[in-house]
C-alpha cells in the first residue's frame, strides 16, 4: 500500500493484517531503506513520504526441495519466457535477502521452478503482456500460513548480481535479441 502522507497511515494499520510489517521507501534499491518493524514502530520509522507499506511474509518454512528457511524467489522474465531464477537468503539475524545487504544468492535450475510458483508468474506475466518489450523480475516467497505470495515486481531486474550464473549468459541473450528487434 502506497502512503502519500502522514494522512494515510491509520488506513493502512487498519487495512494490514499481520504484526510485523514491512516500510520500503520508493526512491531506493536493493533493500537500502527498507525497514521491518513492529506495527506499532511503523509512525517513527515512516516519517517521510510517499513510502511503501506491505504485510510481512513470513518464508521461514522454506521451499521443498530448494530452500530450508527465510527465502525470496526471483524470477527474471523477458517477453513471456522465464530466462533465470534465483533464491535469495538473508545472512542470519536478518529477514533482508537483498545481496547488497549481505544475502546469499544462489541460482536455481528452471526445470526445479515449483510448479505452484509457475503459476504465480504465469498470472503476473497475463497481466503485464499489453506492454511491449516487457522486462521484469518477480519476487515471491512461500509463506507459513499462506503458502506463495507476491513480494514484489520489479521494472528492472537487478543485472550485478546475476553475472556469476550460468544462467546469466541466458538473460542477457535475450535482452540482446529483445533490443536488437525492437
Amino acid at each position: 500500500m502506497t502512503l502519500r502522507s502522514a494522512g494515510d497511515l491509520p488506513s493502512a494499520l487498519t487495512t494490514l493484517k499481520t504484526a510485523i510489517l514491512v516500510a520500503k521507501p520508493l526512491d531506493q534499491e536493493g533493500g537500502h531503506g527498507v525497514r521491518i518493524v513492529r506495527r506499532e514502530e511503523i509512525p517513527s520509522v515512516v516519517t517521510t513520504f510517499p513510502y511503501l507499506l506491505q504485510e510481512f511474509i513470513d518464508t521461514s518454512g522454506g521451499i521443498p526441495t530448494i530452500a530450508s528457511g527465510m527465502h525470496d524467489l526471483r524470477i527474471i522474465s523477458v517477453e513471456g519466457k522465464i530466462v533465470l531464477s534465483y533464491l535469495r537468503e538473508p545472512k542470519a539475524g536478518s529477514f533482508l535477502a537483498n545481496e547488497s545487504q549481505g544475502g546469499k544468492l544462489s541460482e536455481v535450475e528452471l526445470h526445479r521452478l515449483p510448479e505452484d510458483a509457475l503459476d504465480i508468474w504465469k498470472i503476473v506475466d497475463e497481466e503485464v503482456k499489453q506492454y511491449s518489450n516487457r522486462v521484469y523480475s518477480l519476487d515471491i516467497g512461500r509463506d507459513r500460513e499462506h503458502g506463495w505470495r507476491i513480494i514484489e515486481l520489479n521494472s528492472k531486474p537487478g543485472l550485478d548480481p546475476i553475472g556469476k550464473y550460468p544462467g546469466a549468459e541466458r538473460f542477457m541473450r535475450s535482452l540482446a535479441d529483445l533490443l536488437l528487434s525492437a
